[in-house]
């Protein structure tokens, strides 16, 4: 049986349009995802979920590890129809950019009033 199509398409404007089997609690997984602060959109007529743009590293990796592999397309500037340019993420690709991710994440910023560190 073949894995599931999942499709992230990053148009030249706008927030990221995911397309990906339907699951039962979708909205409160991209929400742990990316974070509790976001509000995915689901657009029911092209069975689309829509998240920030900037969450696309995240988005993809995760959709990587539930999924096992990712087809992401974009938008040029030149012409505003999906590129055909496209890339496919597995798994394994994603766990180091995920790892990197995390990593980043954890790194505490000092104050920039009047603090410095040793």
């Amino acid at each position: 049986m073949n894995p599931p199509e999942v499709i992230v398409h990053r148009p030249l404007y706008g927030r990221l349009r995911i397309t990906m089997p339907y699951f039962r609690g979708t909205r409160f997984w991209l929400r742990a995802v990316c974070g509790t602060g976001i509000r995915p959109e689901c657009d029911r007529a092209g069975r689309v979920w829509e998240v920030a743009r900037h969450h696309l590293p995240v988005v993809i990796a995760a959709l990587a590890r539930r999924f096992g592999a990712v087809t992401g397309r974009g938008s040029t500037a030149a012409r505003t129809a999906p590129s055909e340019r496209i890339t496919t993420a597995t798994n394994a690709d994603t766990s180091n950019r995920a790892r990197a991710v995390r990593a980043t994440a954890r790194k505490k910023v000092p104050a920039k009033i009047g603090i410095t560190q040793r």
